[in-house]
């Protein structure tokens, strides 16, 4: 019994684990690590898919250090979505005690544009 429970408690464990997976992309070079990656590729997905409902998101292709700052980077982030199309969003990342804080923005400076149903 005690074995069809720790499977079981795999199993559940392999099922949440479905999600972003941007350190599968050579391209990306970043100047986060760990899951400070996968939380910025999550508010890029986001951010993508409020804008784009009908080419949502599939997954990052690139990121570059695009600007240091005095206590910030400025990278863009390049992803794949809907029919193999990219697209690049402007991420702000401000290091932290354990952690980051991230925004993304629009590289254009454009505002987030909603796509009709």
């Amino acid at each position: 019994m005690k074995y069809k429970i720790v499977i079981l408690a795999l199993v559940v464990v392999g099922c949440t684990q479905q999600t972003v997976r941007p350190t599968q992309s050579l391209g990306i070079h970043t100047s986060v690590s760990g899951r400070n990656v996968n939380d910025i590729a999550r508010d890029v997905q986001e951010w993508h898919d409020v804008q784009n409902p009908k080419c949502t998101y599939k997954k990052v292709v690139a990121a570059e250090v695009v600007k240091r700052e005095s206590g910030s980077v400025i990278e863009h982030w390049t992803i794949e979505a809907c029919n193999h199309k990219l697209f690049t969003y402007e991420v702000s990342i401000i290091p932290g005690r354990g952690g980051i804080t991230d925004a993304v923005s629009n590289v254009d400076e454009s505002p987030a544009k909603y796509n009709e149903p």
